[in-house]
């Protein structure tokens, strides 16, 4: 008689169960696809349940993140990414795929760049041996946001972080000629050049710093002779004039020794030698 009792008892609590997930299932049915990610907790209080392992949470977490995010069904699917990357990167902040991929995601599904570069910020602060995560940065400051003094600043950070290939610097380089620093970007091949690692990377520096040298002195002698004639009147005779009015220390030469071409009549002044990257003044 107990025997049965007991096991009326369990097909009872079965059922129940049973009728507790049915009821579940149907709230969860009417529920919006994605909801679970509005209580996901904050970085620093699943650590706290994490019992040592963040690690493996921050997978997970990411995994998931990647799943919500894909799925279109989801409304604002994309409304709390930077939470959910944050939590992440408070969870391991070592991780490195969560700070690449989420900017990607913000930059090119979400067009946030703000977002992407808060948390490209992150593992630049997190990682401070990584050089990827700057570059990445400065590619999207360059290519995105047009933004050449913000594209600087994130591969300068690259090129001063161990490991960081040559070409990062070849990057800074060319940040500074987009702004229109050519002084600054003459100065950079200069260094690049002298301390070329073999003949390839040598040639490559020697070919910008040449024709960008030419390019920064026709530049300097068009504004002195802007400046001769704006005092005189009339355009100097020679460029050895501009010397004599103290406008120029010296007569600049390319990196060949060549002089500068000048044409009085109509004030042009050109590179004495074709530019080794077809580059135009």
């Amino acid at each position: 008689m107990a025997r049965i009792l007991v096991c009326a008892v369990m097909v009872a609590q079965v059922a129940l169960i049973y009728r507790l997930q049915l009821r579940i299932d149907g709230l969860r049915a009417h529920l919006p696809a994605g909801y679970e990610v509005l209580y996901l907790p904050t970085g620093k209080h699943i650590q706290l349940l994490s019992f040592g392992y963040q690690q493996l949470l921050a997978d997970v977490i990411y995994l998931w993140s990647i799943q919500y995010t894909g799925d279109t069904e989801a409304p604002d699917r994309f409304a709390r990414v930077e939470h959910m990357y944050t939590v992440i990167s408070d969870l391991d902040p070592n991780y490195v795929d969560p700070y690449q991929v989420g900017a990607m995601m913000m930059v090119y599904e979400m067009g946030d760049l703000s977002m992407a570069f808060h948390t490209l910020d992150r593992g630049i602060k997190n990682l401070p041996n990584n050089w990827q995560i700057p570059v990445d940065a400065g590619f999207y400051a360059f290519i995105e946001a047009r933004n050449y003094d913000l594209a600087i600043h994130y591969f300068r950070i690259a090129s001063e972080r161990p490991g960081a290939p040559g070409v990062v610097r070849r990057m800074l380089a060319d940040m500074y000629r987009r702004k229109g620093d050519l002084a600054t970007a003459v100065a950079f091949w200069e260094e690049l050049y002298r301390s070329a690692p073999d003949a390839d990377s040598r040639r490559i520096a020697y070919n910008h710093y040449f024709d960008l040298t030419q390019v920064l002195h026709v530049k300097i002698l068009r504004q002195a002779i802007d400046a001769y004639s704006a005092v005189y009147g009339h355009r100097p005779a020679r460029l050895s004039r501009l010397v004599d009015a103290g406008l120029l220390r010296e007569l600049p030469r390319n990196l060949e020794g060549s002089e500068y071409l000048y044409d009085p009549r109509t004030g042009e002044v050109k590179a004495p030698a074709p530019f080794k990257l077809n580059r135009r003044e």
